[in-house]
């Protein structure tokens, strides 16, 4: 930096900063003349871009406390399906017969009723436990690996098996309920086998870049 020498210790010089374009002035107090301006060489607006840092540390912060929250949510809902589910499967014997008290249907054909909806409940916790693999390749931040692409075909085989087991079910006991499952469930299925080659292509590059590299 380039400055003046022959200022007068004795002039009351006021020291100016203007932060956005790093120009230092020096105005000169009354009884003093001429104007001294002193620039530096490359104009870096400190203040200005440690600001800016601060501001998008905080976004990134509030960014990734969103997605922890989403995320450990996620995770516990799935626990919990996966949990109750098995809970609800065991049970089956005693509640299809307090369901029975309200439906008649059920008693009748008891026996049917219970293996049908076991098969549907082991099915359906299949499928939830290949949903918490993926998930758990999601929290350690690599999941575009061959593992999903296995995991989404046998959620899609599930899904299709249980739409298949809702058909049968519908013969003993058809409700518009057990429509809509079925219809559900052989959606999933082609979703969960379109995933399965969007993935599986994307680890193909994936792999393709990592050997590149």
């Amino acid at each position: 930096m380039i400055y003046n020498k022959n200022i007068s210790k004795n002039n009351k010089n006021i020291l100016t900063f203007n932060s956005c374009d790093a120009i230092v002035k020096i105005r000169k107090g009354a009884g003093t003349a001429g104007h001294c301006r002193v620039r530096a060489q490359k104009p870096v607006c400190a203040a200005s871009a440690a600001g800016k840092r601060g501001c998008k540390n905080m976004q990134k912060k509030t960014i990734t406390e969103r997605k922890d929250i989403w995320t450990k949510g996620t995770k516990l809902l799935l626990d919990v399906m996966f949990f109750a589910g098995v809970l609800v499967t065991v049970s089956l014997p005693w509640s299809v017969k307090l369901a029975g008290t309200m439906l008649p249907q059920l008693v009748e054909h008891y026996e049917e009723t219970v293996i049908i909806y076991f098969v549907l409940g082991v099915s359906a916790e299949k499928l939830l436990w290949e949903l918490r693999r993926i998930f758990a390749t999601v929290l350690r931040e690599d999941c575009f690996v061959q593992e999903n692409v296995v995991s989404l075909r046998k959620m899609s085989n599930w899904s299709f098996f249980i739409a298949l087991m809702s058909v049968v079910r519908s013969i003993v006991y058809m409700t518009i309920a057990m429509a809509v499952v079925v219809l559900v469930f052989a959606i999933a299925g082609l979703f969960s086998r379109v995933l399965s080659f969007v993935f599986e292509q994307a680890v193909a590059y994936k792999e393709e870049n990592d050997f590149t590299v």
